[in-house]
């Protein structure tokens, strides 16, 4: 199958020639400039790339370069379109932290986007995020190397701390206990991805600034999108945090990550830069990562173009890795079982869609929002307790349509308590696996329409999180599975196909446990 390489090194390339030939370009014509232009300030993950609609050419000031020289009728930058000299923009995404404030000299990032429409002699920047600062976390009691219950666990109640003792908004009675906590943290924002269609440039970022509850709607006060009245996945909550003290020196509490986008468009007749307020599409209620953006190709058969988002979230808390190489000791950071993969999608026609919640601000705020996230993956947990007749569903919200009342399930192993509950394809929904890393590319269809291949990474259920006691050696190491969907009809809780080849015995059959 031609399409496994997309999780292949050699896709990994493409970036790089990219930005060679972006870089040819611009020393054609003697462009090329500091895009963040205070070298004072830490910069990381930078990506850059072409948009496939002309706009008149300028400098970042306003000053128009769209007339063609007087002398020869020549464009000093970009091409002649209609007697107009017009170029392709340039975008640029960053991080860049502001080592005025005080984080003892930890780096606090912001996301940042530049644009150029000078063929990149020049860059009109803007703080997309706004949000590096020091600010109080108050919610559930972090998570440690010791677990207990999870992101997906629906029964615990206490998540906020309430002065005065009201209700704690998510069904608790607001008491401080043992079960909440406050402390002081910088926020900062991981891994911008950067992904663009004509004129319009999807900007997507995980980040540790989380607010508390719903998600936000794009303007206070507006209803939950209908694919999410339910939330049967539980994105709505309070934010969970990571306590790594005992297991990285000097990183100690760590909020989760939630996920963020913001939406620019560059219009084509003046080149103006419009950035809607960011978009928040989690909650920090598991811990988002590795974020992936896709767009789709051109329109085929009228279809209109699409948008999506696929990440990982741990229901626990990145886990550390083996502390090789440069950083805070995550490197070789490992992937918790009952990590699941997330999808999002917006519809072409919605994009561009804003209103100004304050005439006065030059932001306004998206009208249609990206599609409420759905679990694709089946790595949560969802099992049942039995004590006389009664039963009792332990997992997320969705776990009770599959459970239903216990009748659904196999016993645990290992001696683990309880039963697991069976999925409509027949896998024991028992939390032993975990995915991570996952990409996507949106293929234009005719009669069937876009469609999303998916794929990702996935451990085969050894030990608890990373660890690989006693496995032998055809166990070790991880499978890479794809999924196949329409991009607004997403797999839901479903088990995904191998890619990869599976161990052989010498008679050349697939080696399976004794346990199936």
């Amino acid at each position: 199958m031609t399409h496994t390489t997309i999780g292949s090194r050699s896709s990994a390339l493409l970036p790089v020639l990219f930005l060679l030939f972006c870089s040819f370009r611009l020393s054609e014509s003697g462009g090329g400039g500091s895009i963040s232009n205070r070298p004072e300030n830490p910069n990381s993950k930078a990506k850059i790339q072409m948009l496939q609609s002309y706009a008149p050419a300028k400098a970042s000031d306003g000053t128009s370069l769209e007339s063609p020289s007087i002398d020869n009728d020549s464009c000093a930058v970009g091409v002649k379109v209609n007697g107009i000299c017009k170029v392709l923009p340039l975008v640029a995404t960053y991080l860049e932290a502001d080592m005025e404030d005080d984080n003892n000299n930890k780096p606090s990032y912001d996301v940042w986007a530049a644009v150029s429409l000078d063929e990149g002699k020049s860059w009109k920047r803007t703080d997309l995020s706004k949000s590096a600062q020091l600010r109080e976390y108050k919610g559930r009691r972090c998570f440690n190397k010791d677990h207990g219950d999870d992101g997906d666990d629906g029964s615990h109640q206490r998540r906020f701390l309430h002065d005065d003792g009201g209700d704690g908004g998510d069904g608790g009675d607001g008491d401080d206990t043992d079960e909440s906590e406050e402390f002081e943290t910088y926020s900062s924002n991981s891994k911008p991805m950067n992904v663009g269609k004509g004129n319009k440039v999807l900007i997507a970022w995980v980040s540790q600034y989380c607010k508390s509850g719903v998600p936000s709607e794009a303007g206070e006060g507006l209803p939950l999108p209908e694919t999410n009245l339910d939330d049967k996945y539980m994105v709505q909550g309070g934010q969970n945090c990571r306590n790594y003290d005992g297991e990285v020196e000097g990183l100690g509490k760590v909020p989760f990550n939630c996920v963020w986008t913001a939406r620019g468009m560059i219009d084509p007749k003046n080149g103006n830069i419009l950035w809607m307020k960011p978009e928040r599409l989690t909650s920090g209620r598991r811990d988002a990562y590795q974020l992936f953006a896709a767009v789709s190709p051109n329109k085929v058969d009228g279809q209109p173009a699409a948008w999506a988002l696929v990440w990982q979230e741990d229901p626990w808390g990145l886990e550390p890795g083996e502390k090789a190489g440069p950083g805070d000791g995550m490197s070789g950071a490992k992937t918790n079982h009952k990590t699941d993969i997330w999808y999002s999608y917006l519809d072409g026609t919605k994009f561009g869609k804003h209103a100004y919640d304050n005439p006065e601000t030059n932001r306004p705020s998206v009208v249609e929002r990206f599609s409420s996230p759905v679990r694709v993956t089946d790595n949560g947990a969802c099992k049942v307790l039995r004590e006389g007749d009664n039963v009792t569903v332990k997992g997320g919200r969705y776990c009770k349509g599959i459970c239903g009342d216990g009748d659904n399930t196999v016993e645990e192993e290992n001696g683990k308590i309880g039963e697991s509950c069976v999925s409509d394809e027949g896998f024991p929904l028992n939390g032993d696996t975990g995915a991570s890393r996952p990409v996507a590319l949106l293929l234009p269809g005719s009669s069937s329409g876009t469609k999303v291949l998916l794929a990702y990474e996935e451990s085969k259920g050894l030990g608890f999180g990373g660890e690989k006691t006693n496995a032998t050696k055809q166990d070790v190491g991880k499978n890479v599975i794809y999924h196949s969907y329409p991009y607004n009809k997403p797999d839901e809780v479903k088990h995904g196909a191998m890619v990869n080849l599976p161990e052989l015995d010498q008679n050349l059959f697939p080696l399976v446990s004794s346990d199936g």
